[in-house]
């Protein structure tokens, strides 16, 4: 992810169909790569960091989820936040099986 120097991913959610949202500033499980935990509280750099969040100590069920949504919203929520990359690092559920029934909207140009 990659932050504007402002924001930060207090308000930030994952959704798994089905299964409900975590939230940052509560049940979500959320380290750095050297296995620290991650301060969603501090502001994210304007320059990539890698995040990991650990779905099943955060209560999610692990298999092959029908879709999976990343949220930046809700009371307090400012700056921007952009997720550059997203990997799945489990044989349980890989990365094609997370974006296979995403399709992308791409609005049509103004005639």
């Amino acid at each position: 992810m990659q932050g504007d120097g402002t924001s930060t991913l207090e308000t930030f959610r994952v959704e798994i169909a089905g299964q409900g949202a975590m939230w940052a500033n509560q049940t979500l499980k959320m380290y750095n790569v050297d296995g620290s935990v991650f301060d969603y509280t501090a502001p994210l750099p304007t320059e990539e960091v890698t995040i990991v969040i650990d779905l099943a100590e955060s209560g999610f069920t692990l298999g092959a989820p029908e879709h999976m949504h990343f949220h930046f919203d809700g009371e307090g929520a400012s700056g921007l936040v952009k997720v550059t990359s997203v990997k799945g690092v489990s044989d349980v559920i890989s990365y094609e099986t997370i974006i296979g029934q995403y399709v992308e909207y791409v609005a049509p140009e103004a005639e």
